[in-house]
This record gives structure tokens, sequence and C-alpha cells, in this order.
């Protein structure tokens, strides 16, 4: 082929990449590294930049707070991002600034967290655990990481959680929607677990029964994630009319 041919075609295939630009996005297919990195050379601890220049311009971003007594507690702005994913679904990139505080809505924000959902199935650990398994199998994934804290964050949610590898995985089903039944997987920093939680306990319900001189008491007791408890020791003091008790 004649040099002047050869200019000819990589004149045609620049104008056709001009015309159609390759799509920017997370890959459908990858390796995931626990408490590292996710597929599209993408890891914790990369700037804001550094993912925009690997996913594209997010597709849509937003402050994170978390909401405390007397109301919400600015945690960041532009906190959270979202990407689309080639083939379908969204990553969440959850990022901090340089020392660990609020996020700044600026190009060095640090990237301390990455979560996907069920339609991102192309994305597997290295212990072989994807979102197409945790739907099928939960247990296997247990299995697959068994120094796992596994927790019902609610009546309908159970959550995996492996904090020296840097991983979790959460199972729930919607009461609203048919029972449909949705994962959510998510990388972060490793480190020990946070020491344990001492339950706070509330009454809920007390339902009374009176026959005679008896009174009996049916108590219900949820703790602070709203979960039943039982065999919650119960103390309770009745005052009669004539002041015994």
């Amino acid at each position: 082929m004649s040099r002047k041919a050869i200019m000819t075609l990589l004149a045609v295939m620049l104008s056709f990449m001009v015309a159609f630009p390759v799509l920017a996005g997370a890959p459908e297919f990858g390796n995931v590294v626990e408490g590292q990195s996710v597929p599209g050379i993408v890891a914790l601890g990369f700037t804001r930049a550094d993912i925009e220049a690997a996913y594209g311009p997010p597709e849509d971003c937003t402050d994170l707070s978390y909401y405390v007594e007397g109301g919400p507690y600015p945690r960041g702005i532009d906190g959270l991002c979202d990407f689309d994913v080639n083939g379908g679904g969204q990553v969440s990139v959850y990022y901090e600034d340089f020392d660990g505080n609020p996020a700044q809505g600026t190009p060095d924000d640090i990237v301390f967290s990455i979560r996907w959902t069920q339609a991102v199935g192309g994305w597997t650990t290295t212990a072989g655990v994807n979102t197409t398994l945790a739907l099928d199998n939960f247990e296997a994934v247990a299995d697959a990481y068994p120094n796992t804290e596994v927790t019902n964050t609610s009546l309908f949610s159970t959550r995996i959680r492996d904090y020296e590898l840097g991983i979790q995985i959460t199972r729930s089903v919607s009461i609203y929607n048919n029972a449909l039944v949705s994962v959510s997987m998510s990388i972060f920093f490793p480190g020990p677990p946070p020491p344990p939680r001492e339950k706070q306990l509330r009454v809920v319900e007390i339902d009374l029964s009176i026959v005679k001189r008896d009174v009996k008491a049916a108590v219900r007791i949820r703790d602070d994630l709203t979960l039943p408890v039982s065999g919650a020791r119960v103390e309770a003091t009745w005052t009669l009319p004539d002041g015994s008790t």
C-alpha cells in the first residue's frame, strides 16, 4: 500500500473516531480485588480526577450527609457520584478529602468506597463472588468469606462484611415490590473490626390483661435496628388502688 493510500486510510479512521467517539463508562466485566480496586483500573485512594479519567464524567453527583438528632450532618460536597457501567447498571463512588474530612467537590478528593448493584453481574472478586451468585446463593457468599460478620440490618436485609479484607455484600427483600430481591456489593479500606456495639433496647408495645388481683403483661421489645429482641429481662411494678404493689 502506498504512503498516500495509508494517509488517506488514517484520515478516514480519524474522521470516523471524531464522528463516533468511544463511549466512556466502567467496563462490563473484570476482577474486583477486595479492599483495593474494581474493573477499569480504578482503586481506592484514587482522586476524583483519576476516576473521571478512567470512567468519564459522572452521570450524577450528590452531597453526602448523615441524619442525626437536630437534622442532617453534612458529609461532603458531591461526596457520592454515580457512573454508568457498559452493559447496564451503575457504580457509585464515595469521596472524602485528602485528610479524611468531608469531600470538597474538588478534583483531588479521595475515593474511600466503591459500590455496585446486581445489574453489574460481570464484576467478580478474587474469592469468585459476584452479584449473580449473591442473588442465587447467598450462603455460598458467606462460605467464600469465612471471617465475615453477618448482620441482619433490618427484618428484610442481611449484610456480610469482612473488615480485614474490605468487602461488603448486602441482600435485601422489598416488601413493597412483590418481594423483589436485590443485592449490592462494595469495597472499602481494610481495617480491624470496630468494638462490639451494645444494643439499645426499647419497649414498643405492652398488652395488659387483669384477672382479679393478677396482672399479666405481654411486652414487645426492639433494638436500635428495629429488630425484635427475645429473652430480654423486663422489670415492672404494678400499684393497686390501696397502695400495695
